[in-house]
């Protein structure tokens, strides 16, 4: 195959330059996201049911959805809550199951148990779990002189942002919603003997276009329109509310108005009211080039907008984008002048020009390749890049070099490049598939996090499948044309220089003594990395799941009681708002939104509840945040730990994958107040610890409920049934919505609902009639009896049991977190339960037991696979084990370094990276043992063949470790050359490095270490195993 490319030398080049135009077309091309696009199959399903306590909401709806939905195949688990006016149920399922699989199979339960709900409800909304139902974008329209200046401009944007290409949906929030709202004077309701239902009736009638049939003619064929559809709202006035022989105008009974109705939210940007449009976009689409032209139509809006409208954008995902690729540039640009660097040292400037073509080739069809897997460029993506930077050239020395040495035998450049290139292909192959089969594993690490993880061994197998190609088949041909050696220069050309031969020189010596002293200097080194081991377990810090980054944004939570207007939350918001505002930190800008909706999540705006704000703190780029986001955190625990009036809760963003907590538990039982109770219970063990915060439950107190009680009995006397009463009661204090009114292209609700004096306390409830078939008018407190009591806000449910979350964290740098654990749990789990209760692990230490487990599986799954691989390379069972000696120093390199630096061994990004290690470490004993056995069947001695073997990989296992190292400093250190024109020069310090810091320093320190032992531990092992190997032959 190689003899064939080389003589077919046109043919590549003509491919070389396909894959050069191909590879910039893709990555042009290739859609921007600053995060994988996850698809875990997950559906929720929302049902809205005005008016209804939380209790009832479980009773009616959400236990109903949860029994049908119960037995679906591959369902793992089902939570929900149920909440006043709203049901909400969250499915997993299987990793195998497919997004629309599991979407259809739900659908198909919930239309089932569609006529198990009541009437009146809502139709239930099922959707999957994505990132794309989160928002890329969000504008802030404000006005000097009021909202209501701007209302229908927001709208109007909204339509034309809806047609813009790749955006999915447009959800608007803060503007004023217009209404023609009919209200009734029961008094006069009452005086005339008339009903609600009378009302809603005339209304509909008044108000409908109905089909009259077909005029069929000899000329042609008409359909017929009744249409008495209202065109103006005055009209509504007229309309004849009739019972019997009553008949009187609507506006006798009450009064009708083309009005905005009462705002269920207030938002506002930097301080100033406002309307907000956030977008969403469609699965697989390019954010950045979504966002451009938005920004673009809105400038050309803009002229035509009300004189005083300011444009802002509250959150835009592109600038995180932009940020992040920029950054992952400059650290992958910097990583590779590094490799080329090292590589001129040590092999010449000409050698390491053959060498770095490995570098934009391999890149160059990745990005052909990834977009054809309909994989994005995101931070994980672009991070694997820098990952295999350093790797994919590996292939590359190891060929040029071995095609050089063949050149210095005075074979001719053609010759030298086929029998270079034979010689080492299979390890050259060997190496590679054992770096991919050390990633595979990861591809199945399960729930969000694996689905975030899982571009990494993605991405990375694609680079390196693509380097070994290009190693193969272009730099062959490209040696075999331009590759120039000389006798009197060729020492030169391959560099190094006085360093190499110092190291070269040194390196002779140690090899040799060691060689004939391998028993015992095999014990040094094995006490050496058994000591790593030994030292860090004992003195290094410990371990945490995630890393942590500096947050860039902040979100103050403010909770009232429930049952608190919306004036009254806005107005402690307002308050909270300033003391945000007074805070040192970088701040950028502060959104604010009072009601409920508001939070960073797609199911805001659900619900009838109106006590609870948000502040939302923007901080200013990583680069400029002269002020730390923890710092300002700090800040604001210390101001709002005395505040009085309502809960502040302060959370910073999370970036990357939800990763759980570090406590959590689930108290499970039947009565959710007792539940609440244990779980306080559990909060006051847990603050008494200064180590934790975020000490959190998701259980929320009673709120203030009108208790309706109907007597069946006396009901049915009056024939009246549940419905009937619950139906007139909910119009006359909440409103329904009886149709619809069009004016224009625009649809308008009518809402029917009693006059503001009779709707606003306890006796307004007493006071209403429920009119009978026969128009008996029966007073609600005949058939019911009407109480204040308190009830539950909201009912959490997991697994068809009624659940409550408590969790917490570390702060960083706590070094006692096992003890206090231990000391948590033994004081939670021997706590007094009355029967019928219990405390269970919570979902968020479920995640992380899972994740950790699936990666000392994976570890160990891969070392398996990449030992079957060395087994059918070698045909031994001794060699490979030799090999994956290797692996053990790794990991003890990783150790030791982590102990003499004092940094902490990060459970995700550490452990992926010795996983990664596994594959990596063992390239250099492939090529080393590969070549002794060459040595070995050419005629040398043993002991000759490991020397010559180990001078002669000297210069390529050295370098193949240096450039691995090296392309991964500038995002251990944080410091990069920044590339970009608008900010050229060096940049220290990046959001991304933190993120990814520890995966690298795990990969140097196992890498470094592993290298520097490899080239003395191996051939010390292969000594001992071929003077055994001899005796039992002899033997």
């Amino acid at each position: 195959m190689i003899r064939f490319l080389v003589n077919k030398a046109a043919m590549v080049f003509t491919f070389s330059v396909l894959i050069v135009v191909a590879g910039i077309m893709s990555y042009i091309n290739l859609p921007r996201e600053s995060a994988p696009e996850i698809k875990q199959p997950y559906v929720f399903i929302s049902t809205v049911y005005p008016g209804v306590s939380a209790k009832d909401v479980e009773n009616l709806v959400t236990r109903v959805l949860e029994d049908e939905i119960n037995g679906v195949d591959g369902l793992l688990e089902i939570s929900s809550s149920s909440q006043q006016g709203l049901s909400f149920i969250y499915t997993e399922f299987a990793s195998d199951i497919s997004v629309e699989t599991a979407l259809r199979r739900v659908q198909q339960r919930v239309d089932r148990a569609r006529p198990l709900l009541p009437n009146d409800v809502e139709e239930p909304v099922v959707q999957e779990l994505s990132s794309s139902s989160f928002p890329i974008l969000i504008i802030s329209l404000s006005h000097k002189d009021g909202l209501a200046i701007i209302d229908n401009t927001a709208e109007d944007l909204e339509e034309e942002l809806r047609r813009v290409q790749g955006v999915l949906d447009v959800e608007i929030a803060g503007n004023l919603e217009r209404k023609v709202i009919i209200e009734i004077d029961p008094v006069k309701l009452s005086y005339y003997n008339l009903s609600m239902d009378d009302v809603s009736g005339a209304v509909q009638i008044a108000n409908a276009a109905i089909p009259g049939g077909i005029l069929k003619s000899q000329a042609r064929t008409y359909s017929i329109a009744i249409n008495s559809e209202i065109r103006t709202p005055e009209q509504f006035e007229n309309i004849m509310v009739q019972s019997g022989d009553i008949s009187v105008p609507l506006n006798k009974i009450g009064s009708v108005s083309f009005t905005y109705d009462e705002p269920e939210t207030y938002s506002r940007f930097n301080g100033k009211p406002a309307i907000t449009l956030s977008l969403t976009k469609r699965s697989g689409q390019n954010i950045i080039r979504i966002v451009d032209q938005v920004k673009a139509l809105i400038d050309s809006l803009q002229t035509g907008f009300p004189q005083g409208t300011t444009v802002n954008y509250v959150y835009d995902e592109s600038e995180d984008i932009r940020l992040i690729i920029s950054d992952l540039e400059n650290n992958m640009f910097s990583g590779f002048l590094l490799v080329l660097l090292i590589t001129i040292i040590f092999m010449g400037f000409v050698n390491s020009l053959f060498v770095a073509l490995a570098i934009p080739f391999s890149m160059l069809l990745s990005f052909t390749i990834l977009q054809l897997m309909g994989i994005t460029l995101n931070m994980v993506v672009l991070f694997s890049l820098i990952l295999a930077l350093g790797m994919l050239v590996d292939n590359g020395i190891v060929i040029v070099e071995n095609i050089f040495r063949h050149s210095t035998m005075g074979k001719s450049q053609r010759d030298a490049a086929i029998d270079g290139t034979s010689e080492v292909a299979a390890p050259v192959f060997t190496s590679t598939l054992t770096t991919c089969l050390a990633f595979f594993p990861i591809i199945y690490m399960p729930d969000v996090m694996g689905d975030f993880m899982a571009y990494i061994p993605i991405t990375v197998i694609v680079v390196l499948s693509a380097s070994l190609f290009v190693a193969l088949t272009i730099n062959p041909v490209f040696c075999s044309r331009f590759l120039k050696v000389s006798d009197s220069r060729g020492a030169f050309k391959m560099g190094g220089g006085r360093l190499y031969n110092w190291m070269m020189d040194r390196y002779d010596k140690w090899l040799r003594k060691s060689v004939r002293k391998s028993s015992l200097v095999l014990l040094v080194a094995f006490t050496i990395v058994i000591l790593g081991f030994v030292l860090y377990m004992l003195f290094g810090k410990e371990a945490i799941f995630f890393p942590s980054l500096d947050p860039s944004e902040i979100i103050v939570t403010v909770e009232m009681p429930q049952g608190t207007p919306l004036e009254k939350t806005d107005s402690i918001v307002k308050v909270v708002e300033k003391i945000s505002q007074k805070v040192p930190s970088s701040l950028k800008n502060i959104q604010v939104t009072s009601g409920r909706s508001g939070e960073d999540d797609i199911f805001s705006g659900m619900g009838e509840e109106y006590n609870q704000g948000f502040v939302r703190l923007t901080l200013k780029e990583f680069k400029e945040r002269h002020i730390k986001g923890k710092t300002t955190i700090a800040a604001l625990k210390r101001e709002f730990s005395s505040f009085s009036g309502a809960n502040i809760e302060i959370r910073e963003r999370e970036a990357g994958p939800p990763s759980g907590h570090d406590i959590s538990f689930d108290v499970i039982g039947d009565d959710y107040s007792v539940l609440g109770m244990y779980a306080d219970s559990i909060l006051t063990i847990l603050r008494n610890y200064p180590q934790l915060k975020l000490i959190e439950t998701d259980f929320e107190a009673a709120k203030p409920e009108l208790n309706i009680t109907i007597d069946r009995k006396r009901a049915a006397f009056y024939n009246l049934n549940v419905q009937n009463i619950a139906s007139t009661v909910r119009t006359a204090i909440n409103g329904s919505v009886i149709g619809e009114y069009r004016a224009g292209e625009d649809e308008y609700d009518i809402v029917l609902r009693y006059t503001s004096p009779y709707r606003n306390s306890v006796s307004d409830v007493q006071r209403i009639y429920i009119v009978d078939n026969d128009g008996v008018r029966i007073p609600l407190t005949a058939v019911a009896q009407v109480d204040n009591r308190s009830a539950v806000g909201i009912i959490r449910r997991r697994n068809f049991q009624r659940s409550v979350g408590v969790w917490a964290d570390f702060f960083e740098d706590i070094q006692e977190k096992r003890s206090i654990e231990a000391q948590v749990d033994s004081l939670v789990y021997n706590m007094n339960l009355p029967f019928g209760y219990r405390i269970g692990e919570g979902e968020g230490f479920e995640m992380r037991e899972e994740a950790t487990t699936f990666l000392l599986q994976a570890f160990v799954i891969a070392l398996f696979l990449i030992m079957v691989v060395l087994v059918a390379q070698f045909n031994s069972i001794g060699q490979p084990f030799i090999i994956m000696i290797s692996v053990f120093l790794s990991i003890g390199g990783v150790l030791w370094g982590y102990f003499l630096t004092g940094q902490v061994f990060i459970v995700i990004m550490s452990g992926i990276g010795c996983i990664a290690l596994a594959g990596v470490a063992v390239n250099n004993c492939i090529v080393l043992v590969d070549y002794t056995n060459k040595r070995i069947a050419s005629g040398d001695s043993p002991e000759e063949a490991i020397i010559n073997a180990g001078k002669t990989r000297f210069r390529p296992v050295i370098l193949t470790a240096a450039t691995t190292v090296l392309g991964l400093i500038p995002m251990a250190f944080g410091v990069s050359l920044d590339i970009h024109p608008s900010s050229f020069g060096i940049q220290f310090g990046s959001e991304m490095s933190n993120f990814w810091t520890a995966f690298a320093w795990a990969m140097i320190y196992g890498l470094s270490f592993a290298t520097i032992m490899t080239l003395i531990m191996v051939p010390c092992m292969l000594s001992i195993y071929y003077k055994w190997s001899g005796r039992k032959k002899r033997g």
